[in-house]
């Protein structure tokens, strides 16, 4: 076969904080952290370095090598519930310096990180879970606010970007 040297893609959604499927569940016997927001709060590179590392080895540890972290949403719209404390922050530096070091500790333990909800779930109002999510910025401000992260994770290299259904 030709494509026999690309393995299988086993994907998990692990970001840390209140989306953990794994941490959650009282049979696996792994580190639990605080919401992304304290993490941003805290402004610390390595803290994010380490979150990521250490759910990567564990995803690595069960089979999956693809993980739908890290969240690099920007909050800007303080109303938001659906991301709300997922996001590292409302400073777009911020969330890409603390989604760059998490992804950083995903790949460093063999796991593919996917930078998420592109084009920027943190403006919208709505819950994409019960219908539709949108916002009415300009294409200006997002350049200025949201895509920032995605921006900058393009241009690092980022291995991949979900997108997000918003409007």
């Amino acid at each position: 076969l030709e494509n026999e040297k690309i393995p299988i893609f086993l994907v998990f959604d692990e970001e840390g904080g209140s989306v953990t499927r794994i941490a959650a569940n009282d049979l696996f016997d792994v580190p639990s952290f605080p919401s992304m927001s304290k993490i941003g709060a805290a402004g610390n590179t390595e803290t994010a370095y380490e979150l990521g590392r250490t759910i990567g080895t564990y995803l690595k540890t069960y089979g999956f090598n693809i993980d739908f972290a890290p969240d690099a949403d920007v909050l800007s719209n303080p109303e938001n519930k659906v991301i709300g404390d997922r996001s590292f922050g409302s400073d777009p530096e911020t969330v890409w310096n603390m989604a760059s070091g998490m992804a950083r500790g995903l790949e460093d333990s063999g796991v593919v990180p996917v930078y998420k909800h592109f084009p920027g779930h943190g403006a919208t109002g709505g819950d994409t879970h019960k219908g539709l999510a949108s916002t009415d910025k300009t294409l200006d401000e997002l350049l200025g606010d949201e895509l920032i992260p995605f921006q900058k994770a393009a241009e690092a290299g980022a291995p991949a970007i979900m997108t997000a259904h918003i409007s």
